[in-house]
């Protein structure tokens, strides 16, 4: 479509800030302090919240109430919210019993003119995954957008200035010692989607969101023994914590940015990979939050796995970088990533 001829996205969020990731775990205070031992973070807030007023798949239910422990923190600038289901029906209880732990939303927090916002989504085909109200502080939707964009998104809508918004916490809890790993100098700068389709889910952030443009690119990791009395193995490639002897990892990955928040979908083509086992197990999802580049990257490796925590996937990345998933999911809820490169490329 030519310059300037392009439809209007139905809102545009492209310069938004996403302020918040949540995170369904099966205990929020025992995940809050295994980010406060690995990442320093701290000080966590404690909160038994319960939801009314609550529409699941776009109906309202009869029992109105669905109750969540919930845990918040403050991770490189992205405000970390881990939610235990409690009781009640949900969003949060149908992930867990369908994926266990894992992202499960990523947050705009509050939009101006909400009602308009989700009307213009609607009108698109977007619906309603989950909307409630926590006291008289906020109401939240989750829109149902896994299918058509990698990921449920999450708005906000604020109570008007004279009604009290406060969420009263029952609990705080601050980091005891140092951090595992040296958090200096560390951002969180992308989120990865695993999705079907990458090309299509790109159009539909453009037409929804108006994010983009996106960068299309194929990946090829093609490393296979033609000998196999004497397999060629790829320094240091690993999936799921075991050497990898050979490697025939094919990916279509997409780029856009969301304000500072860089959006990579990845489309496995074809495995074995940790893409590829998200995709089938799990279907579209949030599949890693990365830190990019680190310069202590083997430091932090050799750090976590005298933690016993493997690594997920690792390989190479090109000219002399390369990749590393750490399997942190039972820990910290999800897939952390860190990422080494040359001295020259930093």
């Amino acid at each position: 479509m030519a310059e300037g001829t392009k439809q209007q996205p139905a809102v545009d969020m492209k310069n938004s800030k996403i302020v918040r990731i949540g995170l369904v775990v099966a205990d929020a205070v025992k995940t809050a302090k295994r980010y406060s031992d690995i990442f320093g973070v701290g000080p966590w807030l404690f909160y038994d919240l319960t939801a009314t007023e609550v529409i699941f798949h776009g109906q309202p239910v009869k029992d109105d109430e669905a109750g969540v422990r919930m845990a918040v923190a403050n991770l490189t600038g992205l405000e970390i919210e881990l939610i235990q289901p409690l009781y009640g029906p949900g969003a949060h209880g149908e992930f867990f019993q369908k994926h266990g732990e894992g992202i499960h939303h990523i947050s705009f927090g509050a939009v101006e003119n909400y009602d308009s916002v989700v009307s213009a989504l609607k009108s698109k085909g977007i619906g309603i995954e989950m909307q409630g109200k926590l006291g008289d502080a906020v109401t939240f939707s989750y829109l149902d957008t896994v299918k058509e964009l990698g990921a449920i998104f999450e708005i906000v809508k604020l109570a008007p200035p004279d009604v009290s918004s406060e969420l009263t916490p029952w609990g705080i809890y601050s980091p005891p010692a140092p951090s595992l790993l040296k958090m200096e100098g560390k951002r969180l700068n992308q989120i990865g989607l695993v999705v079907d389709d990458a090309e299509g889910v790109s159009r539909r952030y453009e037409e929804l969101f108006g994010i983009g443009p996106w960068t299309l690119m194929t990946s090829s990791i093609n490393r296979l023994p033609v000998d196999k009395t004497r397999p060629i193995i790829p320094s240091k490639a690993v999936l799921h914590g075991i050497p990898m002897i050979s490697m025939d990892l094919h990916l279509k990955i997409s780029i856009a940015y969301c304000g500072d928040m860089q959006i990579e979908l990845i489309e496995p083509l074809r495995g074995p990979g940790t893409h590829w086992d998200f995709l089938k197990i799990h279907g579209n999802g949030a599949h890693h939050l990365s830190f990019g580049r680190v310069d202590d990257h083997d430091q932090c490796l050799t750090a976590l796995q005298r933690q016993g925590i493997l690594i997920d996937m690792a390989g190479p990345a090109g000219r002399g970088s390369r990749f590393s998933y750490m399997a942190t999911q039972k820990d910290l809820g999800t897939i952390y990533e860190l990422v080494y490169a040359p001295p020259e490329q930093k």
